[in-house]
């Protein structure tokens, strides 16, 4: 952990806490937000849409591809993006795999359950990342400044610094 003098800066990288923080140290580092994650599952589903236009999975193949699409990409965003992705998932399983040629549509308790597994899936990998994260990082230990002392000049101090 870094500690962080009076001065501002880190004792281990010259930092304060606020650039470590800027640099990728906060436990959401590297995690897309929310419209880029949703986008970009967006663009994986036009390509899986085509494909399930041209090879007509059936439903367990379907929901196993959506449901790697939705780990992986809810494990790169942040957990309101891989609630997008996972619901975005189920409209596309909805659409593409059970009704076929883009037509959405609720069949009772299948969809049900496939909505439930994909968005559930999303939900629970990314809070397991930002839970991991959270725990791997941890926080600086911050250490406040020393009040000045009556006697010091401070035009003196600030020539000494400035030299």
């Amino acid at each position: 952990m870094a500690m962080v003098s009076s001065s501002g800066s880190s004792a281990t990288s010259g930092s304060s806490v606020v650039d470590q923080v800027a640099v990728g140290r906060h436990p959401r580092e590297g995690r897309m937000p929310a419209m880029i994650a949703i986008s970009a599952g967006f663009g994986v589903g036009l390509v899986l849409a085509a494909g399930f236009a041209l090879f007509g999975p059936g439903p367990i193949t379907g929901i196993v591809v959506l449901a790697v699409v939705t780990v992986v990409l809810s494990w790169l965003s942040t957990v309101p993006g891989a609630l997008g992705i996972g619901a975005m998932s189920w409209l596309f399983y909805s659409g593409f795999v059970v009704h076929g040629q883009g037509q959405l549509a609720v069949s009772g308790t299948r969809d049900a359950v496939a909505a439930a597994i994909l968005v559930g899936l999303g939900l629970v990998v990314s809070l397991s990342r930002a839970a991991l994260s959270y725990r791997r990082v941890g926080y600086p230990e911050i250490h406040l400044p020393h009040p000045r002392r009556s006697h010091e000049d401070p035009d003196h101090a600030l020539a000494e610094q400035a030299g």
